[in-house]
């Protein structure tokens, strides 16, 4: 499956992540980007975004959302939490 443009579907996920104060409402698009990567079924968010979306709590609550919506769990991790080193 290939990922498609955000819709109603995205768009009413994103709203819950902000009705449940998972994202604030004026950041709702970083709501948006947790619920495309839902919706399409993506394993994992790799993000620089340290204040709404890497974060152990955005994870989990938005996990429970998810799962609650039919969705499965979506790892949420940093470049630095993928990225391997070389020498090591």
């Amino acid at each position: 499956m290939s990922p498609r443009a955000a819709g109603d579907v995205e768009n009413a996920l994103a709203d819950i992540y902000v009705a449940e104060k998972i994202i604030p409402a004026n950041y709702w698009t970083d709501g948006l980007h947790i619920a495309v990567a839902a919706v399409n079924g993506l394993d994992v968010i790799v993000s620089m975004n340290f204040k709404h979306i890497v974060r152990i709590q955005t994870e989990s609550m938005a996990n429970a959302i998810n799962t609650l919506k039919g969705y499965r769990a979506i790892k949420i991790a940093s470049p630095m939490g993928i990225v391997q080193n070389e020498d090591t």
